[in-house]
């Protein structure tokens, strides 16, 4: 039986040519889909809904003087370490897109570059706003 043709790999921009899916370069890990279906889980939903209502505001744009709305909820320390729950406010801020980009990519850096990502837990007021 002969080979199935090659396809463009499915990455947007990629032009590598593989039997099916993604190239190597593009391939997902594990870990990724399975953070992929934390994110969609229900108590992840509501839990996020609940944080950004709480903190409606990015915390990085805050510490640069700006008011801009929180988008995501961003967790200081990636969940696939484990080493932290998901749901502990200490660890997450509320992001505007931009700035949750910025850090998603920074941490990203740090970890291909064998670099620890830590952090520590912020502390809050009398209100609970995050004192930065």
């Amino acid at each position: 039986m002969p080979d199935a043709p090659l396809r463009v790999c499915l990455h947007p921009g990629c032009s590598a040519r593989v039997p099916k899916g993604r190239c190597v370069l593009h391939r997902r890990d594990p870990a990724q889909q399975v953070r992929r279906k934390f994110y969609k889980t229900k108590r992840w939903e509501r839990f996020s809904r609940a944080y950004r209502d709480r903190y409606p505001l990015c915390a990085e744009c805050l510490r640069q003087g700006f008011t801009v709305k929180a988008t995501d909820v961003h967790h200081r320390v990636p969940i696939q370490d484990g080493s932290v729950s998901p749901f502990n406010e200490d660890y997450l801020e509320g992001l505007c897109k931009a700035c949750h980009a910025k850090a998603t990519l920074a941490e990203e850096h740090a970890r291909e570059h064998g670099r620890p990502i830590t952090a520590e837990p912020r502390a809050g007021d009398a209100d609970g706003w995050v004192i930065a």
